[in-house]
């Protein structure tokens, strides 16, 4: 029963983040390829853990590691979720009183407890049985689950690091190892680069060669620049470059560690078969039954119902162990930093003003790592932030807008505001579906995507 709630939980929210994907699509505010990817397979994955489908269960591991690895990205500024989850076309369906509820709490709970937990739930032993019956209740996956983390990481790190949509409809010529690509052939390239982590990670968690060989290989690619130019104090203070350096090491490691995995699969399944056989009280002493009588037969495995039945306490590896410490040490360490997952609340009050001159500012392209932080969303009083002497309209970014007929938000600058708010001094005064109106001694002017 519990199994098929959380199915419908995955199945509910990715369907209402798909929506969220449709209106962001129609008003030009998708930012990247996984804002679109990451709903539908929810969505998908969601209805598959619901009836059951064990691949659905691979995916639905997959969709939490991901937002696991968003929410720490998003903790230390280096990623923000709006850019990846496209949840900003959803806020005026969000009853007020879930806006005005603490953010920064929702936050880590929504991008990191829950995806921990469900990943958690989904690799329990007991639950893997009843989505593969192989698995006999003893084991969690058909691949170790240091290697179904590796490849959680390979994905996501990809859906992060390589979803730009500006990088696929703006490419850029380009020199590769001495040769030189043109705008379109660096297109193409792109998308190969985007796809290439995605499938060596599903690889992965079948026992590939090939997937072996090649997570090596991007491992090996993402250190040989920093080897290459050494590494200084400045990379050590870089939680982008602590994060992502570290995993890839782990990475390393656990394709070492479980070489015979890839290698020599069939010892390794004979060898976890023997293990698991170990577990179970009395394994040689089993009855094949002949003629309705009961006859010893030494050596043959338990039938399945049996050992399910006559199995030892359940066994706890010290892999699940350390997941559950390291988020809540994560939550620790959030609640004693003075960084905040969503550092921004904007102030949402109406107000009117005449007379309009346009003024067009180039939006200015973000990198590939995300924003610097990520907004607070409120409906209710005003939080004004500090105004800089030289601010200008040349240095404000519009990065979204969310208009109908419930009501228009804009993001800029990483703060959602509405029609009233201000923002660096600046009056909001309109907000149309590609460009806001501000204005600020008397002086008005457009900002446009």
């Amino acid at each position: 029963m519990l199994i098929r709630l959380i199915g419908f939980i995955l199945a509910a929210t990715g369907a209402a983040l798909s929506f969220g994907a449709y209106k962001a699509f129609s008003l030009g505010q998708v930012e990247t390829i996984t804002a679109i990817l990451i709903p539908s397979v929810q969505l998908s994955a969601g209805l598959g853990v619901f009836f059951l489908r064990n691949p659905a269960r691979y995916f639905a591991f997959m969709v939490c590691c991901f937002y696991a690895m968003l929410g720490v990205l998003s903790l230390r500024g280096v990623a923000s979720p709006i850019d990846f989850v496209p949840f900003v076309p959803l806020i005026e369906y969000i009853p007020s009183l879930v806006l005005n509820l603490d953010h920064e709490m929702i936050s880590i709970v929504c991008f990191f407890v829950l995806p921990v937990l469900a990943a958690l739930f989904l690799t329990s032993p007991k639950i893997a049985q009843g989505f593969d019956f192989e698995l006999k209740g003893l084991y969690s996956w058909h691949a170790p689950i240091l290697v179904m983390i590796a490849s959680g990481f390979i994905t996501s790190s990809a859906l992060i690091n390589l979803s730009r949509i500006d990088q696929f409809i703006h490419p850029e010529s380009r020199v590769l190892f001495g040769f030189s690509l043109s705008a379109s052939q660096n297109q193409i390239l792109l998308g190969v680069e985007f796809m290439t982590p995605i499938l060596i990670g599903f690889g992965l968690t079948f026992a590939q060669k090939w997937a072996w060989s090649s997570a090596l290989l991007m491992a090996g690619s993402y250190w040989f620049p920093f080897i290459q130019k050494g590494l200084g104090a400045a990379d050590f203070s870089d939680f982008s470059f602590l994060f992502f350096g570290t995993s890839w090491a782990i990475v390393v490691l656990t394709l070492l560690i479980h070489l015979r995995f890839f290698f020599q699969h069939d010892a390794w399944v004979e060898r976890r078969e023997a293990k698991g056989r170990d577990l179970v009280p009395g394994h040689a002493e089993w009855a094949s039954t002949v003629s309705g009588a009961s006859i010893p037969f030494p050596g043959a495995p338990p039938p399945a119902s049996t050992m399910h039945q006559e199995k030892k306490k359940k066994h706890f590896s010290i892999v699940p162990i350390l997941f559950v410490l390291a988020a809540v040490g994560g939550m620790l360490f959030y609640l004693n930093t003075q960084r905040s997952f969503l550092e921004k609340l904007t102030s949402l009050v109406s107000k009117k003003s005449d007379g309009i001159t346009e003024t067009p500012v180039e939006r200015k392209s973000k990198p590939n790592s995300g924003l610097k932080s990520a907004p607070k969303f409120s409906r209710g009083s005003i939080q004004e932030t500090p105004a800089s002497p030289e601010a200008s309209p040349e240095l404000l970014r519009l990065e979204g807008v969310s208009v109908d007929a419930q009501g228009s938000y804009a993001i800029i600058n990483d703060q959602v505001i509405q029609v009233g708010g201000e923002i660096d001094g600046f009056l909001v005064e309109t907000i149309e579906p590609h460009r806001v109106l501000l204005s600020k001694d008397g002086e008005k002017k457009w900002l446009s995507r």
